[in-house]
């Protein structure tokens, strides 16, 4: 059967089924496959449901057009990433973005502004109706101009009339040297998450100027630099209406701000005066929950009071810097409050960190440990050292992470021969999306076994990764 294609014999619905959960990049190798999968694949909405452009040649451009025209009037995402603005940006990208703005779900547009021209048509582009339009992220890195807040000839500031004043949608709003006029833009008063970037406050303004554009606004990402905070906006009442603040340096190192009323705090990277300023607001028991991001380069600390309001702070610190810091050099970890730690979660490849770093916590009654290894509970993934430090534990959970793993009973018993404090003479097992063979335990405390789905437990109350991009 060498050089024939037996997929051509299938009905079309099925190849159709089985692309339907490639992204674009995955279809990418399978128009290699045949000329018949080719063709499906090139006919499937996902290879033109997320159009992008990352230079400026002809030839790029001319795909990217033609991609838009193979949209078939469906709605379609943008992404426009360029290192330099050439006059085929503004002459055939922008206006094919402008005429087809009724379709688009998302723009992100983010390029170096070369001259005036480059901000009229990009902000003239952005004057269309846009009622499918749910994020908006505009990256210009004008800052290196030395004219762009200066001078008239640069227009700085979304227009007015953005979208038209339609885009009902409109959810996220993210802004890098660009700014918000004074005057109410209609098209922004539905945004839920702002990130405000680099040069997206003017020099003669602050973040306050920014609030009444925004009454709807629930999460803040404020990743420029320090700006000044002026009384105005000092009260607790604006405060308290969000929901998530991604929380600059100086906000943190700021005590008249009343960032302790927010519902969510992420600080990155911060000083341990910062994790004071964080933290002392939480009261009574806490739920502590590790979470290692995309690869491995992070690990976030979620800390949430177990009581109304159930407020949270989320810490990220670089794993090698805590590795570095703290378990090389038997440093004393960050001021964290162990003592009232009642729930722990740790992913399984956080195991070594978490232990590494905790001392004793008699406070801890249960610990969820989430499998995200390949080979879940394997000595090599779970290395010394290897006891808890939880005397009281009373309930031990198997959360699934990646996959529905399967684990040797005899495994789980080496596991927790060496997890479980001897203290202990009881202990319930709760198995969330984990298979376990069968097999006997001995030597053990007395354990009590349950399967449940994750959905039964209850639900994890902190954002996944993903907090860093959010759109």
């Amino acid at each position: 059967m060498e050089g024939h294609d037996l997929s051509t014999v299938l009905p079309p619905e099925i190849l159709r089924h089985f692309l339907q959960g490639f992204s674009f990049y995955g279809l990418l190798p399978i128009l290699q496959v045949s000329s018949h999968w080719r063709t499906m694949a090139l006919d499937h909405p996902n290879y033109w449901a997320h159009i992008r452009l990352h230079n400026d040649s002809s030839g790029a451009i001319q795909l990217f057009l033609i991609r838009i025209l193979r949209t078939y009037c469906r709605p379609f995402k943008v992404y426009v990433s360029l290192s330099r603005s050439s006059p085929a940006f503004g002459t055939e990208v922008l206006p094919a973005i402008a005429s087809n703005m009724e379709r688009i779900l998302s723009l992100y547009l983010a390029f170096n502004v070369s001259n005036s021209s480059d901000l009229f048509d990009l902000f003239d582009s952005l004057c269309h109706p846009a009622p499918l339009i749910t994020a908006l992220r505009l990256n210009l890195y004008a800052s290196s101009s030395p004219h762009w807040q200066n001078s008239p000839e640069y227009p700085s500031s979304l227009p007015v009339g953005l979208f038209a004043g339609v885009a009902p949608l409109l959810r996220s709003l993210s802004l890098t040297d660009v700014t918000v006029p004074s005057d109410l833009v209609p098209a922004l008063t539905g945004v839920y998450t702002l990130t405000v970037g680099h040069g997206a406050l003017i020099a003669d303004g602050n973040f306050q100027d920014f609030l009444p554009q925004f009454p709807n606004l629930r999460r803040l990402h404020f990743v420029c630099p320090a700006e000044s905070f002026d009384p105005v906006y000092r009260g607790n009442a604006r405060w308290a209406t969000l929901d998530y603040v991604h929380a600059s340096p100086s906000m943190l190192a700021d005590p008249a701000l009343p960032l302790h009323v927010v519902k969510q705090i992420l600080g990155y990277g911060v000083t341990p005066e910062e994790y004071s300023a964080l933290l002392e607001h939480l009261l009574g028991p806490l739920d502590f929950a590790f979470e290692a991001v995309p690869e491995m380069h992070y690990v976030l600390m979620h800390m949430r009071e177990r009581t109304s309001p159930f407020h949270e702070r989320t810490i990220c610190e670089g794993i090698r810097q805590w590795s570095d810091e703290y378990i090389a050099s038997n440093g004393h970890p960050r001021p964290l409050p162990f003592t009232r730690i009642v729930t722990l979660t740790i992913p399984e490849c956080l195991w070594q960190l978490a232990c590494g770093i905790f001392p004793s916590m008699p406070s801890v009654k249960q610990l969820s440990l989430v499998l995200d290894e390949p080979d879940p509970l394997s000595p090599s993934f779970i290395p010394a050292p290897r006891c808890l430090p939880t005397p009281c534990l009373e309930r031990l959970i198997l959360r699934a992470g990646l996959g529905q793993p399967v684990i040797g009973f005899e495994l789980l018993h080496d596991f927790l021969t060496y997890a479980i404090p001897t203290e202990l003479s009881t202990l319930r097992v709760s198995l969330a999306g984990v298979f376990v063979k069968s097999g006997t335990a001995y030597g053990l405390p007395l354990l009590v076994f349950e399967q449940c789905t994750p959905e039964e437990l209850v639900p994890h109350p902190y954002p996944r990764a993903d907090i860093f991009y959010d759109d």
